[in-house]
């Protein structure tokens, strides 16, 4: 059991506490410019690199989207049950509950986890919520101006969408890159997973918050909520192997931190939304050494 966890947990935590050395010395290290750099060159080229070089059935990844569709419903009414009863602004603390790590945590979690088809199962996962969190997630907590077709616009045209529907589009129609574009693409994608992890590390030492009371019920609500909507949803949707342990693994996942980024850009209660980003990233490191064997041994 503990050389499964050694595995995969130190590769993630190694490249996480790089990030966060690196930002509690006072090293710069321009967050902005390098997020922009995975979502725009890096994840895009590890979607297409991911994709092309495992043979899965494109039911099987429609099946883990529907999943992670199910499940980020499922975490919406629950957090908005939890809110209406405990009080508190909805459109805070929904987002944080809904919307988990599924990219910088989730993507080599998967991957150390399940393989290479863990990885492509995982992105099936990923890119819905991705999806959601540019679309939804931006309506729910902006006071920016533009309207409904604007911002559609505006997700449609992200790269790593179209990304995806080329993956896909290759995938269905068995289509292959010549070798020189294969090459760079897959050069380009190998940059992602290790400067999302260093980013998040970054990221977490520099986020800071004054409810940690509030912080700790939404972030068991992120990871046992999620991890029981997981379960139920791999069942739902009849899912086996390493669709159903990637689906359950997503699902369980903290509060990803761009849900602190768009708090700090629309005022609201960005040190709350740390606070929860924080205290569930810490909480699923203390319950991942329980659920990993399960999932990586069944």
């Amino acid at each position: 059991m503990y050389t499964v966890l050694l595995h995969v947990l130190a590769p993630v935590l190694i490249c996480i506490g790089i990030g966060f050395s690196w930002a509690r010395r006072g090293v710069a290290y321009d967050t902005g410019f390098v997020s922009r750099l995975v979502m725009n060159v890096g994840a895009p080229c590890l979607i297409i690199s991911s994709i092309t070089q495992v043979e899965i059935s494109t039911t099987a990844m429609l099946q883990v989207s529907g999943a992670a569709l199910g499940v980020v419903s499922g975490s919406a009414i629950l957090a908005a049950i939890v809110v209406r009863f405990t009080g508190g602004e909805w459109r805070t603390l929904v987002p944080p509950v809904i919307f988990s790590n599924s990219g910088n945590m989730g993507l080599p979690l998967c991957l150390f986890a399940f393989g290479q088809e863990g990885l492509v199962l995982a992105v099936a996962y990923f890119l819905p919520l991705t999806v959601l969190h540019m679309s939804v997630g931006l309506f729910i907590v902006s006071n920016a101006e533009g309207g409904t077709f604007s911002r559609i616009l505006h997700t449609v045209r992200q790269p790593i969408l179209i990304s995806a529907v080329l993956a896909c589009v290759m995938l269905m129609f068995n289509l292959s890159l010549p070798l020189w574009v294969k090459n760079t693409v897959d050069l380009l994608g190998g940059m992602t997973i290790p400067l999302m992890l260093i980013t998040l590390g970054v990221s977490l030492a520099t986020l800071h918050s004054s409810n940690w009371l509030q912080s700790l019920l939404y972030s068991v609500l992120r990871i046992g909520g999620g991890l029981a909507l997981g379960i139920f949803f791999a069942h739902w949707f009849e899912l086996e192997g390493a669709a159903r342990n990637v689906v359950i693994l997503q699902a369980m996942l903290p509060a990803a931190v761009f849900n602190y980024l768009l708090a700090v850009g629309n005022n609201r209660q960005p040190e709350l939304v740390a606070g929860i980003v924080v205290t569930s990233t810490a909480m699923v490191f203390l319950v991942l050494p329980f659920v990993l064997p399960f999932l990586v041994n069944s």
